[in-house]
């Protein structure tokens, strides 16, 4: 697209119409995920994630994640997104979910997510719980856990959704190298060593040698 036309779709981020707000806010997503940004669209789409609109909200928060993805980042977008983990709209926290998952790609995070990211573990939407657990992973790679994690992940890993089980691998074994263990969790990723999913056997075998190097086997009870 070319500048004219990306400023033009920026300045409707600003538009009265909701309905334009949004489509805006789509707009800049979609290029953004085609690698075409404009770091202007930052401040106006930061702000619409406290509009009114739960469908403004969700485009906006989805169209960051996007400009994170391609390593436009503002620690003021964390904040809100975090925040909107909150919300009463469950697309809403969807998309800020995907949004702190492109974060913490670019190393941007913050403690305060740890807890929505744990609830979001519970949500039924296996693509947002799976997110959930993966950005769960990232943050622990840098040191950030938090406990009340495991027993969610540990649920998740029985999860229907192949990509569910195996984030939820991935994230038990990183909270196993920071000494964050269940014995639970060994025996139910001992199982998923037979699934049939290629990334769910992997992420388990990785998990499970974390764990044995915790001193943790398969058979101990």
């Amino acid at each position: 697209m070319p500048e004219n036309g990306l400023l033009h779709v920026i300045a409707q981020l600003q538009n009265k119409n909701r309905k334009i707000r949004e489509r805006a806010a789509e707009t800049l997503g979609k290029y953004a995920e085609g690698e075409i940004t404009d770091e202007r669209a930052l401040e106006p789409l930061i702000a619409l994630l406290d509009d009114k609109k739960d469908r403004v909200r969700r485009t906006a928060a989805y169209a960051l994640g996007r400009y994170a993805e391609q390593g436009l980042c503002k620690k003021e977008a964390l904040d809100k997104l975090i925040t909107l983990m909150e919300d009463k709209s469950r697309s809403v926290r969807q998309n800020a979910t995907f949004a702190l998952l492109m974060y913490s790609y670019q190393n941007v995070m913050d403690r305060k997510a740890l807890k929505p990211l744990v609830e979001m573990l519970e949500e039924s939407d296996f693509l947002a719980s799976g997110e959930a657990a993966y950005t769960l992973a990232q943050y622990a790679e840098k040191g950030l856990v938090e406990e009340s994690a495991l027993k969610p992940l540990i649920k998740l890993l029985e999860s229907k959704d192949k990509l569910a089980r195996a984030n939820a691998a991935y994230a038990l074994g990183k909270y196993a190298e920071k000494g964050i263990v269940s014995q639970q969790a060994v025996k139910i990723l001992a199982k998923l060593l037979q699934d049939k999913e290629y990334k769910v056997r992997e992420n388990s075998s990785m998990a499970l040698d974390e764990y044995l190097k915790k001193g943790i086997t398969i058979t101990e009870e």
